[in-house]
């Protein structure tokens, strides 16, 4: 994955910042397509929000089934392996040991192999025999 041709320059880049109203909020976020960034303001630099809902929720309950399932089908996915592994840099979390083996942070994420669902028949019973 070639992160740099994801980014945008920062000159187009838009933040909510804390002192946004959240109707200030909505119409930046309209205005850019909803691609506003959760960051934090300090010394006049921007750092990424961990303690937003993209970071708290998308990711251990989000990401980590995804990939937790794709485990399970037997899927490779170096995407998403390479931003779950930065994500878990940042949050000094381990939801993964490696691509194909789950960590010790593993039992905050809902992921299947927490309720005993380590095949693809346990999966389809589950999700379609309830």
């Amino acid at each position: 994955m070639n992160v740099p041709m994801l980014l945008s320059p920062k000159s187009e880049v838009r933040y909510l910042l804390g002192s946004h109203t959240l109707r200030q909020g909505l119409e930046i976020m309209r205005a850019h397509g909803f691609t506003a960034l959760p960051v934090i303001e300090k010394d006049g630099k921007y750092y990424v929000d961990l303690s937003s809902r993209y970071f708290l929720a998308d990711f251990p309950n989000g990401l980590c089934i995804l990939k937790a399932i794709a485990l399970i089908l037997k899927i490779d996915t170096p995407t998403m392996d390479e931003v779950l592994f930065w994500y878990q840099k940042i949050s000094n979390k381990e939801f993964y040991k490696n691509k194909n083996e789950l960590g010790k942070d593993i039992l905050e994420c809902n992921v299947p192999q927490n309720y005993g669902i380590y095949s693809k028949e346990q999966l389809l019973k589950f999700y379609i025999n309830k």
